[in-house]
């Protein structure tokens, strides 16, 4: 059973680099899909903690490795 596709949705944005607080929301038009793609809907998503460097321009999964 096809659907009507909005014409907006809501997306997090982040424009530049920095803490939590450089996430946002922005209203953004609705992609179309080309030819071989498919357009998913996403009704719920989540930031988790490995997402805490990523805005800051840091790897969180690099990890030192000491000289022996």
């Amino acid at each position: 059973m096809p659907s009507t596709l909005p014409s907006q949705m809501k997306a997090a944005a982040v424009d530049h680099f920095g803490g939590p607080e450089v996430l946002h929301t922005e209203t953004l038009p609705v992609p179309q899909p080309g030819e071989h793609e498919i357009l998913l809907r996403v009704d719920v998503a989540g930031v988790g903690v490995w997402d805490r460097g990523s805005g800051k321009a840091v790897s969180t999964t690099a990890r030192h490795v000491s000289p022996t």
